[in-house]
């Protein structure tokens, strides 16, 4: 019989640390690329003077601090809707309803609802499908 990784309530915790990490990160970067009108490494369509710089930051969540790869623009102008600037903490019932998304296997109509009732703006149909085709 297989043993299961899961031995304790830090391994939980740490999980959906990673889980919502890599949800976050495909969305904001998704922004971005909408933002700059161009994919990471397709200099063939930049029409922009302004480009990716860099990323980083600390968020203070319910299952302890995560590192999450927030992208930043050279020009500042980048305003990032899923996660704001300067905002460092998520809610539990941000990160719940996230998580939610995943365990119901809800449609993209339904997640951008969510991102709707939980942000006040409309997340872009190709960060919806960022978050729906990543696979854990």
């Amino acid at each position: 019989m297989k043993e299961h990784p899961i031995k304790d309530s830090g391994d939980i915790s740490s999980l959906m640390r990673e889980m919502m990490s890599l949800v976050f990160e495909e969305a904001l970067d998704g922004e971005l690329e909408e933002e700059l009108g161009y994919s990471r490494y397709d200099y063939k369509n930049k029409d922009t003077k302004n480009s990716r710089k860099g990323h980083s930051k600390k968020m203070h969540t319910s299952y302890g601090d995560m590192e999450l790869d927030i992208p930043r623009d050279r020009n500042g102008e980048f305003e990032p809707q899923i996660i704001q600037k300067h905002q460092d903490t998520l809610t539990q019932d941000m990160e719940n309803k996230i998580l939610s998304m995943y365990a119901k296997g809800i449609t993209q109509g339904d997640i951008r609802a969510y991102f709707y009732e939980i942000y006040g703006v409309e997340v872009s149909e190709s960060t919806i499908s960022r978050i729906t085709d990543l696979k854990l």
